[in-house]
């Protein structure tokens, strides 16, 4: 795969801070070394900062200011890194960083900088990203960390068990990464692979999810069968044996015996629990149990995505192991549970495939390298399995299935079953419980029910916060800026900065309003921009009395001081 013996010089720099504009350098730490691991040479020193080192850093890197006092400063070594670096790859993690404050104090390389994070994400993108992380999962022991040397020697172990991950990928599959990462990054395409790549190579999309067969509908049952109080007792009774640190709490029991009323009797309660009740469990055990005994779906809202993790990899899990052990199923399986999201957080399989255009965009490529490596292997399609940056998550938008309108026109994708929302959306449908959040639920409910399958009962966790998301989806956000917009789009009078404008100055009224139409209607507007300001200042005023910046018009705001 590889020709030649190549040479790199791992690079880790400790700072002051993280500013390269602002901050400065306090050790260096290199390692020369092949691509068969031999190490060439060592760079390491100490380096006076010319300032203060924070205690926060001392404490982090124990580099402290006694240890560079007398050290060399970066100018009086710089002529010697360089020399050492010569033209060698750099290689370093996340090495823009140290690249960055290397520049800043006037010193640049050669040679190709290879970042051994991207390298990981490329080839892990569900993977860690933290050095440590990344070695631990490498295998590569890292005695000490947040010292130059240190982490170099670390960063080049970690860049060589990546090149060998590299070396056994399929030929195909690393022949499709090489062409994607060589639109941004040829030269880690070259530790990638050898393949000599042409100008007029093309990308070539990776292979296309498996087909994928939807899970069978629940068979609903014809008269609905009470969960009795009962059954509920004795389920959260065995939750100690299964349940690791479980308390039985009376609170708990109350609650769980009230949500099976409520699925039985019909009818909307409103709990409040305080913390440490257990409430998750205490409305999942009864939701649970009536959905398997009725074959019917229940849908549970939360208020973030990051809730509804937590409700899949924390409380679900538990959950089956409780009804399991009441005997209510005879696997985890049986409870059939789905995650739903809002589009956006799906990749589209027709964007991905049909776009490489917009490879030629940076970010975009970069996480095109990802991805290819990701979609062969990822059953949900969802951006959570990602570790995105800030420029990953943005590209993210030229992929994801926001906007798409495929469903409706059943795309081959969708035929096919390789689309992930469609694969969602079905997954949701044979679910017993589907937990979505509060963003998506209300969304379903102003697209009048086309983003969550049809439910008969739901549970609104958090639900304090329900108000919030829905004022944020229905309401309608103005402020003084629109207003007078609006208001100079009818006419804007003449000032000694800019000319008169508007409809009424530049096209006209029709005659059969009058003469005096013209003059009444810029009256009319004068008098108007004038109150603009009012309204958005009592507002602000309301705002700052409460010390919060959303403030919901309630009678008690009505009849306030401030209000009248």
């Amino acid at each position: 795969m590889f020709e030649g013996k190549r040479t790199y010089v791992a690079l880790d720099l400790e700072t002051t801070g993280l500013d390269p504009s602002d901050d400065r350098i306090t050790e260096i730490g290199a390692v020369r070394f092949d691509e068969e691991g031999r190490e060439l040479g060592v760079f390491d020193q100490l380096i006076d900062p010319g300032r203060p080192i924070p205690a926060f850093t001392e404490k982090l890197t124990g580099i402290t200011n006694e240890d560079v006092r007398g050290a060399p400063a970066f100018g009086d070594v710089a002529s010697d890194l360089a020399a050492f670096v010569g033209e060698s790859a750099v290689v370093g993690q996340n090495v823009r960083f140290d690249l960055a404050f290397l520049a800043e104090a006037g010193l640049e390389f050669e040679g190709p900088a290879l970042d051994t994070l991207r390298f990981a994400r490329i080839l892990f993108p569900e993977g860690p990203g933290a050095l440590s992380d990344l070695a631990a999962e490498l295998g590569v022991e890292m005695p000490v960390a947040h010292r130059a040397l240190a982490d170099a020697r670390a960063t080049a172990s970690v860049f060589l068990q990546l090149r060998r991950r590299a070396a056994a990928l399929a030929p195909e599959e690393r022949s499709s990464l090489v062409r994607v990462v060589a639109l941004d990054e040829p030269a880690l395409a070259r530790e990638l692979g050898s393949e000599e790549l042409g100008a007029d190579d093309a990308f070539e999309a990776p292979a296309l999810p498996e087909r994928w067969e939807p899970p069978e509908p629940l068979e609903r049952a014809e008269t609905p069968e009470r969960v009795t109080t009962e059954e509920v007792r004795e389920a959260l009774a065995g939750a100690a044996r299964v349940v690791e640190r479980f308390e039985e709490r009376p609170q708990q029991e109350e609650m769980a015996e009230a949500v099976a009323g409520a699925f039985t009797d019909g009818g909307h309660w409103l709990v409040e629990a305080g913390t440490g009740v257990g409430k998750s469990l205490a409305y999942l055990i009864p939701a649970a149990l009536y959905a398997l005994r009725n074959g019917t779906r229940v849908v549970v809202s939360t208020n973030t995505i990051a809730l509804q993790e937590q409700l899949l990899g924390k409380d679900v899990p538990a959950l089956r192991e409780i009804l399991r052990e009441a005997g209510a199923i005879a696997s985890p399986d049986e409870l059939r549970v789905a995650l739903l999201k809002g589009r956006a957080n799906y990749l589209c399989v027709q964007r991905w495939m049909g776009h490489p255009a917009s490879l030629s965009d940076p970010e975009v490529a970069r996480l095109a390298g990802s991805l290819a490596r990701w979609l062969p292997k990822t059953h949900t399609g969802d951006r959570s399995e990602l570790r995105l940056d800030r420029g990953a998550r943005s590209a993210w938008a030229r992929f994801s299935a926001a906007d798409a309108d495929c469903l409706s026109r059943q795309h081959t994708f969708v035929r096919e079953g390789r689309c992930f929302l469609q694969r969602a959306r079905k997954t949701a449908e044979g679910a017993h419980l589907v937990i979505v959040n509060h963003a998506l639920l209300l969304a379903d409910l102003a697209s009048g029910g086309s983003a969550i399958p049809a439910y008969d009962h739901l549970i609104v966790d958090e639900a304090h916060n329900l108000e919030g998301q829905a004022t944020q989806q229905f309401g309608l956000h103005i402020g003084a800026r629109q207003v007078t917009d609006a208001l100079e789009a009818i006419h804007r009078p003449r000032t000694s900065e800019r000319r008169e404008g508007g409809i009424v100055a530049t096209a006209g009224l029709p005659e059969a309003l009058g003469a005096g139409a013209a003059g009444a209607l810029k009256a009319a507007v004068a008098g108007a921009a004038k109150g603009v300001a009012g309204p958005f200042e009592a507002v602000g005023a309301l705002t700052e009395e409460s010390r919060d910046d959303r403030v919901s018009i309630t009678p008690g705001v009505r009849s306030g001081t401030r209000w009248g």
